[in-house]
């Protein structure tokens, strides 16, 4: 399923902010739907009208 919000290389922008490299946290854990879902899904609901 695509990501509804993230787009292009967000998940460096996620470890550039956590301080890590992929090493420690590798796109397939960023990636997994249990995390990104949600994640997105609390976003949207915090913005008025995002469905318009």
């Amino acid at each position: 399923m695509e990501n509804r919000i993230l787009k292009d290389n967000w998940q460096q922008r996620i470890r550039d902010k956590m301080g890590v490299d992929d090493a420690y946290l590798p796109d397939s854990v960023i990636e997994q739907p249990d995390c990104i879902d949600v994640a997105e899904a609390n976003i949207i609901s915090m913005i008025p009208d995002y469905s318009t």
